[in-house]
């Protein structure tokens, strides 16, 4: 048995470490993208979910997960951009503005029971 045990060690060694390296990959490309001032709703959508699943463990709603450098609109507040969030992400990646908080995060890999709250679909938001 002692010799199955050291891989399965290794293994679960070497997953902890790749997910450590994904978190810093988003902290960093945070930092990154924020000097650019621009990214592709493929990668907010993919950054934001890393940032639900993995940093926030599922406890939040997609709708509170700002994603910085993410503002496909172009709003801006005093001259600085304002960066949407998730669910935003969401909605344009899947093109379904109806979107809700716990079907963005289902596609993000959260269980329905691990997230609470929905979001208001686009149409009933207003200018």
């Amino acid at each position: 048995m002692k010799g199955i045990s050291l891989p399965i060690n290794t293994i679960v060694i070497i997953s902890i470490a790749a997910l450590v390296l994904v978190v810093l990959a988003t902290v960093f490309s945070n930092i990154f993208i924020e000097k650019s001032g621009s990214m592709t709703t493929e990668t907010a959508f993919s950054q934001g979910c890393v940032t639900l699943k993995y940093v926030e463990g599922c406890q939040k709603q997609p709708s509170e997960i700002v994603i910085t450098g993410f503002n496909p609109y172009g709003k801006t507040e005093d001259g600085k951009p304002v960066y949407d969030d998730l669910l935003t992400a969401c909605r344009l990646r899947f093109n379904d503005p109806d979107m809700r908080n716990t079907e963005c995060a289902s596609k993000c890999g959260c269980l329905q029971e691990e997230i609470s709250g929905e979001g208001v679909p686009l149409h009933e938001l207003g200018d």
